[in-house]
């Protein structure tokens, strides 16, 4: 483990105290106006869709455009006060949620005001053909009616409504595809990126880390860092081969952070299992910098392709490596054994040994790898380097052009033909 790391400051959590007159204010200060709606602020997806974005057009909407923009966000708890949103809002987005009759009607009024209506969704939740799919990754029990029942009506909801829009917003260019596929809608594409108090602390743990020159403990931690239960199905793609390396080496310890059921070979080692509650995304940093090896295992399947790199960047802004399954993202995020390895279902044992063997050669590998990986995820995902990305998709919905891989961490829009 990585010693001796700064404390993390005190987290904000401003969407939990803001008012309603406060937000409207705020959005109407920009002569461009983008109000974002989600159901329940939390931290979560409205952190990375909705805040984030916020964030950034908030700091740079003023001073780098004209016209220049503002933007707030807004959620079911406002209730009625929503129809006062898009009296003053340009454009409207609405952030994977489901169809309400008075979301319904709130789309129906703000087009007819002549108002941009956008759908942003971080995940392949909007096509019902998927649904079984979906609750297989995220390992629901398939003979249980109710979960049928509450699934093909998630789904059916957050479809309904982002058919009512104009067009979608999402994470990557595989998911942009799957979306313009299913919907017939122009799809563009923001990446999740890192805001700004979460790079601000990550920029101190790196360089805390990188001043000792990733001098460490003797114990070494291999991380899975989960938010759900429906993370169980991913971590067993990896768990033989954690057996059979912590039967090996007696250094190792699983640190396992948030809600997982440990299965397969690696459960027997129960002693050596260090188990954490989910965590704020600053203590997350702290926890993710202390870990010399970050697991992101999962599933070669459409929903998994679909999921975005957060796992491989918040780990890299912190100075720690990762080993990841070759999904679409990861593969476009990591050159395997330059800033982190990617591993196919049967290579997991090599692939951690390998991230072992760069930690046990003084360090040396692992931080020429740790520097690399710092160096991509600042550049394609810090919250500051994204500003032109969203103006762009949010001002030029006519224009289109190809989504490619050698755009990484660039918008990118798919025209449907019609």
């Amino acid at each position: 483990m990585f010693p001796d790391l700064p404390a993390p400051p005190a987290t904000s959590a401003e969407w939990k105290s803001a008012s309603f007159e406060d937000r409207l204010a705020q959005l109407r200060r920009g002569e461009l106006r983008v109000a974002y709606y989600y159901d329940n602020p939390d931290s979560g997806t409205f952190r990375y869709r909705v805040y984030n974005m916020i964030e950034v057009i908030e700091a740079f909407g003023s001073a780098s455009s004209r016209p220049s923009m503002s933007a707030a966000w807004f959620c079911r708890r406002d209730g009625d006060s929503l129809e006062r949103v898009v009296e003053h809002a340009d454009i409207l987005v609405l952030c994977r949620a489901r169809y309400s009759d008075r979301l319904g009607g709130l789309v129906t009024r703000a087009r007819n005001l002549g108002r941009q209506v956008v759908y942003d969704v971080d995940d392949l939740v909007i096509d019902i053909d998927h649904t079984h799919l979906l609750a297989y990754s995220l390992d629901q029990d398939m003979h249980d009616e109710a979960m049928w029942n509450e699934w093909f009506g998630y789904v059916g909801r957050l479809s309904t409504l982002m058919r009512l829009c104009e067009r979608v917003i999402v994470t990557n260019d595989y998911l942009a595809a799957r979306v313009a596929e299913c919907s017939g809608k122009p799809v563009s594409v923001i990446p999740n990126f890192m805001n700004r108090a979460q790079l601000a602390y990550s920029d101190r743990l790196f360089e805390a880390k990188h001043a000792r020159r990733f001098a460490r403990e003797a114990h070494l931690h291999i991380g899975y860092f989960s938010g759900s239960p429906s993370h169980n199905r991913d971590f067993e793609i990896a768990s033989p081969a954690l057996g059979r390396l912590m039967a090996n080496d007696p250094r190792i310890r699983l640190r396992v952070v948030g809600i997982l059921e440990v299965k397969g070979p690696a459960a027997q080692y129960a002693e050596r299992i260090e188990r954490l509650p989910f965590q704020d995304y600053i203590r997350l940093q702290q926890l993710i910098a202390s870990t010399e090896i970050n697991l992101a295992p999962l599933p070669h399947n459409m929903f998994t392709n679909c999921k975005s790199e957060l796992k491989y960047f918040e780990a890299a802004a912190a100075g720690t490596l990762t080993v990841a399954s070759p999904t679409f993202v990861f593969a476009e995020a990591i050159d395997d054994g330059e800033n982190g390895w990617l591993s196919a279902n049967h290579q997991w044992d090599d692939k951690i040994a390998e991230a072992i063997a760069a930690l046990d050669d003084g360090a040396q590998a692992y931080e020429r790898m740790a520097v690399a990986a710092r160096d991509h995820a600042k550049r394609l995902f810090a919250w500051d380097k994204q500003y032109e990305a969203i103006r762009d998709v949010l001002l030029c919905p006519g224009e289109s052009r190809p989504a490619t891989n050698g755009d990484r961490g660039r918008p990118a829009m798919i025209g449907v033909a019609s």
